[in-house]
């Protein structure tokens, strides 16, 4: 088995380099190679490694232990491309005695250790990849490397260790971490002066919000905070410096659509570790709501990574919802002594002063194409206050200002314009004639055409140019614009870039900021004669058009009336009025007024004359909406109405849209759980199930999740065997989903513990609990709010069955818990605060009892109101509590307040 067995196991090692196998002809046996040696012949780099390949084939082949059994392995293991390949050496650069085992066990099975053969085998292949390792600068490895690299990595000069840095740079290519490294904030714009990405217009003050974001990126683990204020108020301006300052010790990415997808695509083999904390920010976080639950719930999967999700929306009130609406981005985000801490909020917050006039004074002094904007730009003192005054008059919050007002404001000043007459839509106009006029002169004939073009790119977000013929209700405009350039794709580019003050190389972008490009299209839009319904049509297919849409009807009100009166056209056919309803839906979350919101929901109620399940959609969700953020108690008492007013039984007659019903079912049935009124609510929830059931069968997970919503009813209606009937359904479909989320499961075991607890069943409530409680701590640690909640229902059964020590034991737990995770003003600490009040009236420690039985009446009436059941069984708490201190008058106020009258036997 010498040397010829020896050669075609080098010719094999050779093939898998793509060496050609001519290259050792000079060394065909062992006598000519000593012959050479003898001579002191100069071999090459490639020869003396195919010199020490030879050496040690012969003496792997003549070992002892390499019988034939074990070169036949060896030599089918080296014509084995998919594991014997320069791909999978390159991948155990570091770990040549695991690639070894791994093809061992591949050849002779888990158990090789007591065979001679396998360990022969073994040791045979160990010392064929340390020499491959050690001679590895020679070889020509085909893979799918960079050019570049493959030169560097083959040069015959190239040391061992850069070949290991090499290596390492090759194994991190594709990685998250490589993905990360190519990352880039949004690049400066010189043409725009009124682009947040601009570097003329310098960044000033907003010294407290830098600092709150400070603190919001330094904890560990994952975390969700937002920005908020109205367009123009300068939180994409903020977000970006912050993320410049703070570069050193963090890695930015400014979220756009494709990198949603890159991101939720398993592109990365679940390795998101980065040296660095990495902050994801969101602009116009509205339009990706999905796409961004999911990549949070992704980034909750690795707690290592400290992501932090930094998601800017106009309306703070989008931010609150989107938050309490999905429970795992609710224990992520920021809290402060209150239940969520609110998004910072540029709209109410001020600029001094003097950096408005550090502002305005960048502003006269910049310059445009190398030549300074505005010739004859010496602002005196008084004119920089009278531009301030004017933007604060034009500001929402009057003791704000509105950075793009500011700016427009100067930009008119400076040209000669009287501001003290200029309201926002004058600004608008006068800023678009400007920049009409300033269009060069060979393009005078085509500059309508172009603005026309760059106001229906706006509303798309930005069009590719090659696209942009494919968009027939504006392929007249393109034509002509072609026509006068040659089609030379120079010119365009150039004309494009022109109009949009932007500087890309394939498409046409959309006009920056946000509130001149609204009102660039609704000014566009209201000159066209013909073709309005056309352009409305075509934008209407995509949720980002349909975002745009809705904000110019809330933030350009009068600009934007007849487009309004034209989505609420109650004659269009269904298929238009469905769209039409979602924008409406949309404009009810971008606005902040509750009387314009009702207007939305009420054209929106009208356009449903028959009964459109996908309309009723819209109609319920804007409704919920605006019940969940309305500020005064008679706005929820109106959308209550309003709910209480669907006919639901009309809307039964379309089954493929039977999952549109149910949701819209859905939103009516947690209003009414909201307001307390369980009778309302549970009807809603059986209504879904006899829909759920029989559409998507009693094993969807949507069906069970009907059941447990009509158990949680049932538990608040004391109908306790009914409810864990449900509970016990709704378990079995869970624990058949082998991807369910084991955090939900806990949450059924929690809920089937309290049933069993108000049955009488302590064991069963006990052993349900502490099986929630297991998945909790493993899943999500022991600081969280989930976690707390199975040892205060723990505590409760310990209540009940007389173990007071052991109770207690469990309430401090979850005391301990919510008010280091959720602060002392939290409804869930409340719960806490009430359940170890009741736990000292049964000690008859009443003192004790009635501190925590008041702290938890004061956050109850604060979040709740007084009238809410759950309020009035803590006023019944305590009149009970009074009653056993012989306070008379203190337990006849609170009996009164709960509607009741305290007897010996009552208990809190």
């Amino acid at each position: 088995m010498g040397t010829d067995t020896a050669l075609k196991f080098v010719g094999l090692v050779l093939n898998v380099f793509g060496l050609p196998t001519g290259l050792f002809s000079i060394i065909k046996d062992t006598i000519s190679l000593g012959k050479d040696i003898a001579r002191e012949k100069k071999l090459s780099e490639k020869e003396r490694f195919i010199r020490e390949l030879t050496e040690t084939a012969i003496s792997i082949t003549s070992n002892e232990n390499c019988n034939e059994d074990v070169i036949e392995n060896i030599m089918a293991t080296l014509s084995d491309s998919e594991r014997f390949s320069a791909k999978k050496i390159l991948e155990h650069f570091d770990d040549v005695e695991g690639y070894s085992a791994e093809l061992t066990i591949s050849r002779y099975g888990d158990n090789y250790a007591n065979d001679p053969s396998a360990e022969g085998y073994k040791h045979a292949m160990e010392q064929l990849f340390a020499l491959v390792y050690k001679k590895l600068q020679i070889l020509e490895v085909v893979s799918n490397s960079e050019e570049a690299i493959l030169k560097k990595l083959f040069s015959y000069e190239t040391l061992l260790e850069e070949n290991h840095a090499i290596l390492l740079e090759l194994k991190y290519r594709d990685t998250f971490a490589a993905w990360l490294d190519g990352q880039e904030l949004p690049a400066p714009v010189e043409g725009n002066i009124f682009n947040y990405c601009n570097p003329q217009i310098g960044f000033y003050g907003r010294e407290k919000e830098i600092e709150d974001l400070k603190q919001f990126v330094k904890p560990l683990g994952v975390s969700v905070w937002g920005i908020a204020g109205l367009g123009g108020s300068g939180k994409s301006k903020l977000a970006r410096e912050f993320a410049k300052m703070e570069k050193p010790n963090l890695k930015t990415v400014w979220l756009k659509a494709e990198l949603f997808d890159e991101l939720l695509h398993d592109n990365f083999n679940n390795d998101f570790s980065y040296p660095l904390p990495v902050l994801f920010i969101c602009d116009y976080a509205a339009q990706y709501e999905d796409k961004l639950k999911n990549l949070i719930e992704k980034f909750c999967s690795h707690p290592s990574t400290r992501a932090k999700f930094l998601l800017l929306e106009r309306q703070s009130n989008w931010y609150v919802s989107f938050v309490k609406n999905n429970d795992r981005i609710y224990d992520l985000a920021i809290k402060d002594k209150v239940e969520l801490k609110p998004p910072i909020d540029l709209t109410n917050t001020e600029l001094d002063a003097e950096d408005c006039k550090k502002i305005i004074y960048d502003l006269s002094v910049s310059k445009q194409d190398g030549n300074p904007r505005y010739s004859d730009a010496n602002l005196q003192h008084d004119d920089y206050d009278k531009i301030i005054n004017r933007a604060q008059e034009l500001s929402e919050n009057k003791t704000s200002v509105r950075c793009l007002f500011m700016l427009l404001l100067t930009d008119a000043f400076l040209r000669g314009d009287d501001i003290h007459e200029m309201d926002s839509t004058a600004l608008m106009k006068n800023y678009i004639r400007h920049s009409k006029d300033i269009m060069p002169s060979k393009y005078q004939n085509i500059v309508d055409e172009g603005f026309r073009l760059l106001a229906y790119a706006t509303a798309c977000g930005s069009i590719m140019l090659n696209e942009l013929k494919s968009h027939a209700v504006v392929n007249d405009e393109w034509k002509t614009i072609c026509t006068h350039l040659g089609n030379s794709n120079k010119k365009i580019i150039s004309f494009f870039n022109q109009l949009s003050e932007s500087d890309e190389k394939n498409m046409l972008a959309a006009l920056k900021p946000d509130l001149i490009g609204e009102f660039l299209f609704l000014n566009e839009w209201n000159d066209i004669v013909e073709g309005q319904e056309e352009w409305l049509s075509e934008l209407l297919k995509e949720n980002e058009s349909r975002t745009f849409i809705a904000r110019c009807l809330t933030d350009w009100k009068t600009e934007s009336e007849h487009l309004c009166e034209m989505l609420s056209d109650v004659d269009a056919d269904e298929e238009q009025r469905i769209q039409f309803a979602k924008v409406l839906n949309l404009a009810v979350k971008a606005t902040r007024s509750a009387e314009t919101q009702m207007e939305f929901i009420n054209k929106i109620s009208n356009m449903n004359h028959d009964y459109s399940i996908a309309i009723l959609l819209s109609y319920t969700d804007a409704i919920r909406y605006n019940f969940e953020h309305a500020k005064k108690y008679s706005i929820r008492e109106k959308c209550e109405k309003l709910i209480g007013e669907i006919d639901f039984n009309k809307y039964r007659r379309i089954n493929h849209r039977a999952l549109e019903l149910i949701f819209s079912i859905d939103n009516s049935a947690r209003i009414y759980q909201s307001q307390g009124k369980y009778d309302k609510a549970l009807k809603h929830y059986e209504t879904e199930k006899v829909i759920f059931e029989p559409t998507f069968g009693s094993d969807h997970l949507y069906t069970a999740s009907c059941y447990s919503k009509i158990a949680d009813i049932l538990f608040l209606k004391e109908d306790y065997k009914n409810a864990l009937e449900c509970y016990e359904k709704a378990l079995l479909v869970f624990e058949k989903k082998p991807k369910i989320e084991r955090t939900h499961i806990a949450t059924i075991y929690i809920n089937i513990g309290n049933v069993y607890r108000e049955l009488g069943n302590y064991k069963m409530a006990i052993d349900y609990n502490n099986k929630a409680l297991e998945i909790y701590t493993k899943e999500l640690g022991y600081w969280h709010p989930h976690t707390a909640i199975a040892y205060d229902n723990i505590g409760s059964v310990y209540l009940y069955i007389g173990e007071f020590n052991n109770a207690k034991k469990f309430y401090e737990k979850a005391i301990d818990i919510r008010e280091k995770v959720l602060g002392t003003e939290h409804l869930d600490t409340a719960i806490s605060y009430n359940s170890i009040a009741v736990l000292y009236y049964n000690m008859n420690e009443f003192d004790k009892a009635l501190n925590y039985a008041h702290n938890a009446e004061r956050i109850h009436e604060k979040i709740l109101g007084e009238k809410h059941p759950n309020t009035q069984k803590i006023y019944s708490s305590l009149a009970q509590l009074y009653y056993e201190k012989n306070d008379s008058e203190k337990a006849k106020e609170y009996a009164k307040k709960a509607g009741i009258i305290p007897t010996p036997s009552s208990q809190p």
